[in-house]
């Protein structure tokens, strides 16, 4: 698909956070709905970070929204992706559809943008207010079922889908990126990387 076709590019969202669903989770939603929908992935900016960081520790989140070219189709997971707290998902909306920007959340299903419905907005911004409610009367303790921790292969993590893409295997890309071939292969395995590599088109860019 032709990089210069403006009308189909698409610009995806991540976030590592491990009371959340995990990067190949999210990698295998996004980069499907893309797929199915003719999307040339432009970018991709992922937020390493914890629940507890609040926005003003990821002005870089911020800032890659705010150069986002106008009226461009953003894809994302989840609203959490953004952040967990309402009023900070409320001010990166704002900044989205000040950029006439559209978001699909891939696990609701839905778009959403400056002409979206209130009651759609509200709906959703509520029942992460009520999730929010639950986990801290849980303490927030433990990781939820599936999901993973942070890994300091993270940052490495696009490197890595593009060596596999490219058929490189684990020693040579262990080799190249000086790590451990058995550290990286349990990375691989529980990311689910060599699915998500086969998953996407020769040559699309991650």
């Amino acid at each position: 698909m032709p990089k210069s076709d403006f009308k189909k590019r698409v610009f995806v969202l991540y976030r590592t956070a491990s009371f959340y669903e995990p990067l190949s989770v999210q990698e295998s939603e996004n980069t499907r709905y893309a797929k199915e929908g003719g999307y040339f992935i432009d970018s991709i900016f992922t937020c390493f970070s914890t629940p507890s960081k609040t926005l003003s520790h990821r002005a870089s989140l911020l800032e890659y929204i705010e150069k986002l070219p106008l009226k461009s189709p953003v894809i994302a997971y989840d609203l959490w992706v953004l952040s967990e707290r309402v009023g900070e998902v409320i001010h990166l909306l704002k900044c989205l559809f000040a950029r006439e920007a559209r978001l699909y959340l891939t696990r609701p299903k839905l778009w959403l943008s400056k002409e979206s419905e209130a009651s759609v907005v509200i709906e959703l911004l509520n029942s992460m207010r009520e999730t929010n409610i639950a986990a801290d009367k849980k303490g927030r303790c433990g990781r939820p079922q599936g999901s993973v921790s942070l890994s300091k292969y993270d940052p490495l993590r696009i490197e890595i889908i593009r060596l596999l893409q490219s058929k490189v295997t684990l020693s040579e890309i262990a080799r190249k990126l000086g790590i451990s071939r058995s550290s990286l292969g349990d990375y691989v395995k529980s990311r689910k990387l060599k699915e998500i590599a086969i998953s996407l088109e020769p040559n699309q860019p991650i």
